[in-house]
């Protein structure tokens, strides 16, 4: 078994339609706590394992959506590659953990992410509460909801609770 095996961590899968799948999965582990730290360099084989146990049982994504932290694209982009062609790859604000002004300084700025990603959303201009925090991944969702397609949400710990206690209440 894998030393990561419990570190990607499938968060919720909605069926929409009976048909098409949103699954927010959880990041890769990271390999420091610096502010936008890379993955650990040993984590691929399980989030491959991972990626292809979710094409196997609920098929591929038209999409990867990721925040935009480096641990969360590189998560992606080695889910993304397993396949071919690539699925393609975009960022979301939205998906980010609580967002500061001390953690956004190590994001690039937009327009600067990885080639073939698109970004989505615009960084908080002061610091976000847990509150604000909340409303941001509600309004994700609220979003995504209209969307019929499969896709695949890469995020963070902190945004997977958020995900799961809106599921919950409805």
């Amino acid at each position: 078994m894998f030393k990561y095996q419990n570190m990607i961590k499938i968060i919720y899968i909605n069926n929409i339609k009976m048909t098409k799948y949103h699954i927010y999965i959880r990041h890769g582990p990271r390999q420091n706590l610096n502010l936008d730290p890379p993955l650990k360099e040993d984590s691929t084989d399980i989030i491959r394992q991972k990626a292809l146990y979710l094409s196997q049982k609920f098929g591929l994504p038209q999409q990867i959506i990721t925040s935009p932290y480096l641990r969360t694209r590189q998560t992606a982009q080695i889910m993304a590659s397993m396949f071919d062609p690539p699925i393609p790859i975009a960022a979301d604000v939205q998906l980010s953990e609580k967002l500061s002004l001390r953690k956004r300084t190590g994001l690039p700025p937009p327009g600067q992410y990885d080639a073939g990603s698109v970004l989505y959303g615009s960084l908080p201009t002061t610091d976000e509460t847990e509150q604000q925090v909340t409303q941001r991944v509600y309004s994700h969702l609220q979003q995504m909801s209209a969307v019929n397609e499969n896709m695949w949400f890469i995020t963070h710990g902190y945004v997977s609770v958020d995900v799961f206690l809106y599921r919950s209440c409805r």
